[in-house]
């Protein structure tokens, strides 16, 4: 799933009062000079080969403040908001050798009025000449409100402009630009990037300005001359590009090696894009596997049809388009779909016999994202009879659930990792489920081979319902699912320390729970924390207890106890 990009309602990795939470540092991390950055270079290499680089960019990034040592072997270039861009070019001209990531974003090569600078073409063509000769293993490029102008100028009369790259008779024969001379007005209209299919795995285009057309040329060089290796798989984005169109596709498309390659699109918040574009993009990109047109407004029945034929298509996000019922049903013939985001469909899609029969139709199912669709304990039903290798579901404000419906959901699908309920639902029972176990004493004599999980699978879950949430169905939960890593239950005023209990921590362990969230759970005391933190001691690693009646006394009794815990959330006093 392209889930960087999909952003659901749900309060995933949200955090109330962030200032309240307090790091929390052990002696031995204190002290250590273990980082990192520190181990063996083939060790890291090891590590990150399984990475395509746009998830390496991310995971790197997120690693540290100072993630950047950690790519040090992975050579990296940002000119975000570089208003010197002629000195930061001359600077960096002779650092391209072996570079994987460049990031161009808000290099500034006009002025505040829209107009290039007296500078441009030298910066351009330093730049060019550099990538054409040094840059032969670039993985990850981004150019984001980059080399376009800011805001397009009025200009009353056509007027004739030099190349914005080089001068006409430097481009004779070339055919490699880096970056291209802008369209008859000079505002940057048209962007061409060099790029190596043997290497290239990441291209973003982001916030382009005016830009309409956009090409992609192979760079042509005595090393590629004899290569057979086969392209990896590319991930291209283009995002809030509002003139992106028809036309961008059709440039695109003029280089069939790089097109074949592409596996990931996304289009995302690009108004330009219309059923034409789509159609042409579908006549190109013929192995996309994983297609996100979010917010993309303009698409109608002609490009769901154009996009019901990608066959490959095994992961499909359509946040905020303007889908139909009849839509729906015609995406629903996708051999392959595995994954869909239809958050806030309830707009577009009028019947949720439409939902059902999608659903029907899809038994192969893994990822459903229905948030905000208006739905009812029919479609509950729908997707515990059909969908039994569901491992994501996320099904958050729909109120007319009922506990009819969300009875056992979780013990009807055994796949489940991740299954997330944020609603304003009034459900009493929500996931109280078939309890097998339920008749297993808490004692310690009991033997653990009488003790078989129902959820082994389940990693997150998210009940933070801010309504109510009785206290059996959370000790359900917690006695049948073993390798739990999040669990949420936050606004769940109704708990109490009875949630907790019957929970005998040498039989149900928690051992791989890392993630509490229990603010606003006014009716919990500090005898939650005795029952609940036992099961979790030696691999809890984020405690919040924002707006909660939890005394600071006995959080931090608790504190010095866990063996790995990193943050904790204070309630205010």
């Amino acid at each position: 799933m392209i889930t960087p990009t999909i952003f659901n309602s749900d309060v995933r990795g949200m955090v109330d009062d962030e200032d309240d939470c307090q790091m929390v540092i052990s002696p031995m991390e204190r002290y250590s000079d273990h980082s990192l950055v520190n181990l063996p270079s083939e060790i890291i290499h090891l590590i990150c080969q399984y990475l395509q680089s746009h998830d390496l960019f991310y995971s790197l990034f997120a690693l540290s403040r100072h993630w950047y040592e950690s790519l040090a072997m992975y050579p990296t270039i940002f000119l975000r908001r570089c208003k010197n861009a002629e000195g930061a070019i001359q600077v960096l001209r002779n650092r391209f050798k072996d570079l994987r990531f460049l990031n161009l974003s808000g290099l500034q090569l006009y002025d505040e009025n829209g107009c290039k600078t007296d500078s441009s073409n030298t910066i351009l063509k330093v730049l060019r000449d550099s990538m054409r000769e040094g840059c032969t293993k670039l993985n990850y490029f981004r150019m984001a409100n980059c080399l376009t102008s800011p805001k397009q100028v009025k200009v009353d009369e056509p007027q004739k402009t030099e190349e914005l790259t080089l001068d006409e008779y430097d481009m004779v024969g070339d055919g490699n630009n880096w970056i291209a001379e802008p369209a008859g007005n000079g505002y940057g209209e048209e962007v061409i990037i060099e790029v190596s299919p043997k290497f290239i795995e990441t291209v973003v285009f982001e916030m382009m300005g005016q830009i309409k057309k956009i090409q992609v040329e192979d760079i042509i060089d005595p090393y590629d001359a004899n290569c057979n290796a086969q392209p990896k798989e590319v991930s291209f984005y283009i995002s809030r590009c509002k003139n992106i169109s028809t036309e961008a596709f059709e440039s695109l498309g003029r280089n069939p090696r790089f097109c074949s390659s592409v596996t990931k699109m996304m289009l995302e918040w690009d108004v330009g894009v219309n059923s034409q574009s789509i159609c042409v993009m579908s006549q190109y990109f013929t192995n996309i596997t994983s297609l996100s047109i979010a917010n993309c407004v303009n698409i109608d029945s002609a490009g769901f049809e154009a996009i019901s034929k990608m066959t490959g298509i095994h992961t499909l996000t359509l946040v905020g388009t303007t889908i139909r019922d009849a839509d729906l049903l015609t995406i629903s013939k996708l051999p392959n779909l595995k994954s869909i985001d239809l958050t806030g469909c309830k707009n577009t899609v009028q019947s949720e016999e439409t939902i059902v029969q999608f659903l029907t139709n899809c038994p192969q199912m893994e990822e459903l994202f229905l948030v905000d669709c208006n739905l009812t304990d029919w479609t509950l039903h729908i997707i515990k009879e059909k969908l039994k290798n569901l491992k994501f579901l996320d099904i958050s404000w729909n109120v007319d659930f009922t506990d009819e419906g969300m009875f056992n959901i979780l013990g009807e699908l055994p796949n489940l990792e991740s299954f997330n309920i944020t609603t304003g639902a009034k459900i009493e029972l929500a996931i109280l489920l078939k309890d097998d176990n339920s008749l297993l004493a808490s004692s310690e004599d009991v033997g653990k081979d009488l003790y078989t999980p129902l959820l082994p699978k389940l990693t997150k879950l998210n009940l933070s319902m801010r309504n109510y949430q009785c206290n059996e169905s959370i000790q359900a939960v917690l006695r049948n699912t073993p390798n739990l890593v999040s669990l949420q239950l936050s606004g769940c005023s109704r708990l109490t320390d009875d949630s907790f209990s019957n929970i005998n921590p040498k039989i149900y362990p928690l051992r791989k729970l890392k993630e509490v969230h229990l603010m606003r759970c006014s009716w919990l005391t500090d005898e939650s924390l005795n029952k609940l933190m036992p099961l979790c001691i030696s691999s809890l690693e984020n405690l919040f207890l924002q707006r909660s009646k939890f005394s600071k006394q006995k959080i931090d009794e608790w504190k010095y106890k866990l063996e790995n815990i990193k943050k904790i959330g204070y309630p205010k006093r």
